[in-house]
């Protein structure tokens, strides 16, 4: 795809063939070129003909390279700003021949970027290198920007890398004097396009000089740089490209080789591929594997670079057919050791199917041959000890089937103990009052219950048996009330709970007496007698009398006596109660006492 960034001043090759600069007049020098791969220069040296600027830690490594064993690290100071530059000389412009800058770069890792967040490493194009880094005039050709976008001159995006991973590219530069443009064209890791941006030229105020690589304050290695004139009679490579399996099906891998490519007047650099007939070439290397996933006819194109940068391009049809991979069967039990009584669970989740999907799960669960129940999970509750066999069958979206079969031993249940559980009625007990103690709730899980024993006082002992059984507890108060079940293989459980036994409701007791007489004559002596009285739920335990019937006690006990002084009537009352606690009764009877 290629993009448009508009026009913008640029300070490109001049059309012509010299400029004046302070009334002199230079001529142009010839371009020379560049082809630079670092091989030929000692570990810790630096190439030929070439200047440092900036920061001084620049040499030639064997630690990082693309290609061979060495490369150019460039490594900028922090916080000052300063850039490792490396100027390589190119000897001049070429006039309107196309040039080909080409390259190899690993940026900094990432978190290592630029100056302050400013600066980036770049490939430039320089009049002069001679008196420091900022003299002359430079054009950027590609910039390495912090944010992992690849930008053109101009500044528009063209590509994107990470730092850290080597990036190499290609730059086709075109002066054209007549429309006074340079356009670039970009191309990156061997054939993926970055697009083409045109600028307006301008003239220099010198020939072009250096060819210029430079870093922030991070470190870069350049595994080559290169500047070629294109053209000049080479001939262009032939593509070519052989792939295996011939006859493919879904899910292969697919190898494509194109080692039969070749160049006949030097060598192939760079190998891309589009693999699925889409237009992008979106893989590169001599060699690459593709599956597809389903079947069908995919046109395959190969293009090759050489080392001047021509081009040439095959295509050729690889037809996919749509066999089908067998699916796999597999499963797990749980619990793994059973024993009678258990559920298993029989899970068909592992089994699956490289080119599809599992559309039916069948199971044999005794073993017999018939595959009778359905479903990726499956439950079965063993009623027998034994080893038995269990197989799973399982058929894809296109019919293919797999089997496995595993075996499952299932040992005798152990005896797991009864549940002890018993409601009292009423609740609290009330003392006095016979409780029924009720122990239907309790359970044996793996048979039943045979025996029920019961301490209902809390001494330790055995008082009673019985699943429902009574008892009258005579005091108030806390008592602990425990039950012991025994189902039929002798293993016991129990259980143990604190009751508070209340205190009885109390009745009122009954207030009645008798008198001497009914109409006592004025000084005659009257004998009271309340023996009558009674209490249901326990004993009277005070009598107290009000003779005059004034509302305060005369006398107290069973029977007493009062001699009413003059004639009249009066109220008399016996009240009586059992404890402080009870309300009194009271009886009451007119008396008129008469005058003899």
């Amino acid at each position: 795809m290629n993009r448009q960034f508009g026009r913008r001043a640029f300070l490109g090759l001049g059309a012509a063939a010299s400029v004046a600069v302070g009334g002199t007049t230079v001529g142009r020098a010839s371009f020379s070129g560049l082809d630079q791969d670092f091989e030929s220069v000692s570990v810790g040296g630096y190439p030929g003909g070439w200047r440092k600027d900036g920061a001084t830690e620049q040499a030639v490594v064997s630690e990082r390279s693309h290609s061979g064993g060495r490369s150019l690290r460039l490594k900028g100071g922090h916080g000052g700003c300063w850039e490792a530059i490396a100027n390589a000389p190119i000897g001049g412009h070429p006039g309107e021949t196309a040039v080909r800058f080409s390259g190899a770069v690993l940026p900094g890792a990432a978190g290592s970027f630029g100056c302050h967040d400013k600066r980036y490493a770049r490939v430039q194009l320089r009049t002069d290198a001679g008196g420091g880094w900022s003299d002359g005039s430079n054009r950027t050709l590609l910039t390495m920007h912090r944010d992992g976008t690849l930008r053109a001159a101009g500044g528009g995006e063209v590509g994107t890398f990470s730092p850290g991973e080597w990036i190499s590219y290609d730059i086709t530069y075109q002066y054209d004097a007549t429309a006074g443009e340079v356009t670039l064209e970009y191309e990156f890791d061997g054939g993926s396009s970055g697009g083409t941006t045109t600028v307006d030229a301008a003239s220099w105020e010198t020939d072009l000089s250096y060819l210029t690589v430079r870093s922030g304050d991070f470190t870069t290695y350049w595994d080559s740089v290169v500047a070629k004139a294109v053209g000049g009679g080479n001939q262009v490579p032939e593509a070519a490209f052989q792939f295996a399996p011939s006859s493919p099906t879904v899910a292969d891998d697919v190898v494509f080789d194109a080692s039969d490519a070749s160049d006949a007047d030097g060598s192939v650099v760079g190998y891309a591929w589009d693999l699925d007939g889409d237009g992008d070439y979106d893989a590169t290397g001599e060699t690459v594997v593709r599956s597809y996933d389903s079947g069908g006819e995919y046109p395959v194109s190969l293009r090759v670079t050489d080392d001047d940068g021509a081009t040439a391009v095959t295509t050729r049809t690889v037809a996919v057919g749509s066999g089908n991979t067998a699916p796999s069967a597999s499963f797990q039990i749980a619990p793994q050791s059973p024993t009678v009584g258990d559920t298993l669970t029989f899970d068909a989740s592992g089994a699956e199917d490289p080119d599809g999907s599992i559309r039916r799960y069948e199971w044999d669960l005794d073993g017999d041959g018939d595959y009778d129940e359905t479903g990726r999970i499956v439950e079965r509750t063993v009623e027998n000890s034994g080893t038995f066999d269990v197989a799973l069958r399982v058929t894809d979206d296109d019919g293919a089937t797999d089997r496995t079969r595993r075996s499952v031993s299932v040992g005798e249940a152990e005896n797991r103990a009864p549940t002890a559980a018993f409601e009292a009625t009423p609740s609290p007990p009330v003392a006095g009052s016979a409780t029924t103690f009720d122990a239907s709730a309790a359970e044996d899980p793996d048979g039943s219950i045979a025996r029920y024993e019961w301490d209902l006082d809390g001494d330790g002992s055995v008082d009673t048996t019985g699943q429902s059984v009574e008892y009258t507890f005579e005091e108030a108060g806390d008592v602990t009330v425990t039950l012991w079940v025994t189902d039929g293989e002798g293993t016991v459980g129990s259980t143990e709970r604190t009751l508070s036994v209340a205190e009885p409701e109390n009745e009122p007791p009954s207030a009645v007496f008798d008198s001497s007489t009914a109409e006592p004559q004025a000084g005659e002596t009257v004998r009271f007698d309340a023996s009558a009285s009674n209490d249901p739920d326990g004993e009277i335990q005070q009598y107290r009398w009000d003779l005059t019937g004034d509302g305060t006690r005369d006398a107290t006990g069973q029977a007493v006596e009062y001699t009413y002084e003059s004639p009249g009537s009066t109220q008399s009352g016996s009240p009586s109660s059992t404890r402080p606690a009870r309300r009194p009764r009271a009886a009451e009877r007119s008396l008129s006492p008469r005058t003899r």
